[in-house]
């Protein structure tokens, strides 16, 4: 299991806060018993009422399908949705979907809103500054796109659903550091928010091992 993404919200039934935990759950199959890190992957959710404690496991979107890396938000919409999650697609690195998501945590529908011609990963939305933000890794390199580089970019839309003009905002050139991994966002008012990345080193012979990753840092951004 990797990759937690967690929601708080006041659920009316419980009468008590509700957090959920959307995460990537990779499933082993025979006869070798590994994790196939591609079509093996599923995104599960998990309730608590302190955060802390777990339970109420439920898968949400099923191995084949590629899906990995959520980004939850909480967004209740009048066709029953209630959660967005963003997630990376690890059959078509190309495209970061969308699942509607209703109060039981069942997917309602999959969407695309966000499409290149490179290799996205690990997507997370927020909302500052009067519009929407997506943020993603793009991964450069070999053609499975995980050993040369990788850089963080942002998408903007006027809606949560449809996301455009993705700029770059931390390119790494090569040594000695070649990848700025998982972006997470704390907007920090007006145009401005705080990036969080995982700091990888070049390894040997300029491969870049996203398994070695040497720190956390905070950059304070502005638009």
């Amino acid at each position: 299991m990797a990759d937690p993404s967690v929601t708080k919200h006041w659920n009316n039934l419980s009468g008590r806060y509700q957090y959920t935990m959307f995460y990537t759950v990779c499933m082993k199959f025979p006869p070798q018993q590994t994790c196939d890190p591609q079509a093996g992957n599923q995104i599960w959710s998990s309730v608590s009422s302190n955060g802390i404690e777990w339970g109420a496991h439920k898968m949400l979107l099923s191995s084949g399908l590629g899906s990995a890396e959520p980004s939850a938000i909480i967004d209740q919409q009048a066709d029953g949705s209630f959660w967005k999650v963003y997630y990376a697609d690890r059959l078509n690195l190309g495209v970061i979907k969308m699942a509607k998501v209703d109060g039981n945590r069942n997917a309602i529908s999959a969407s695309v809103v966000y499409a290149s011609n490179e290799t996205m990963t690990n997507p997370e939305v927020r909302f500052f500054n009067g519009q929407w933000h997506l943020f993603f890794n793009v991964y450069t390199g070999s053609p499975n796109g995980y050993q040369l580089r990788g850089d963080i970019k942002k998408a903007i839309g006027a809606t949560n659903t449809n996301f455009h003009s993705a700029q770059t905002i931390i390119a790494n050139s090569g040594s000695p550091y070649c990848a700025t991994i998982g972006p997470s966002i704390t907007p920090a008012g007006g145009n401005t928010y705080d990036l969080y990345f995982g700091l990888n080193q070049t390894q040997a012979n300029d491969i870049c091992d996203f398994t070695k990753n040497i720190s956390i840092h905070r950059w304070r951004m502005a638009e």
